[in-house]
């Protein structure tokens, strides 16, 4: 590549609204969005990067990963990325109950923390890291 050529940037969308259900909808690795705090992030093009390893990533695609967050602790660099992702925010139901928005609570945390490391071992081509970068 060239001193003068740049790499090409991805176009960025207008920042949209999206209902819990819109969000639902993007729960594979290869369109995967989450919810933070009521916004929305496409997190697809993070997934192999995830430091943790992309089992606890993935096991929030398409829902709200706000508890998760908050019970494995992140650092200020990873809101940062989570920062670059955000494509919108998350449309709230007048009739939605608190706790109701996709969220698998405290056992879904659990799983989400004691399944990658009984997976490793059966898929270790499947782990993946940072810590070579």
């Amino acid at each position: 590549m060239e001193a003068t050529q740049r790499p090409a940037r991805k176009h960025r969308r207008r920042p949209g609204l999206y209902s819990a259900e819109e969000v639902a909808l993007h729960s594979t690795p290869d369109d995967a969005w989450i919810v933070y705090e009521d916004k929305v992030y496409d997190a697809t093009s993070y997934i192999r990067d995830h430091p943790g390893n992309h089992f606890a990533l993935l096991s929030v695609l398409g829902r709200d990963c706000t508890q998760e967050m908050a019970d494995y602790g992140h650092s200020t660099y990873a809101y940062r990325i989570l920062n670059g992702l955000y494509i919108g925010d998350l449309r709230k139901d007048p009739d939605e109950q608190p706790g109701d928005a996709c969220s698998y609570g405290r056992f879904g945390s659990l799983v989400a923390l004691l399944l990658p490391p009984l997976l490793r071992p059966l898929f270790p081509a499947l782990a993946f890291s940072n810590l070579h970068a």
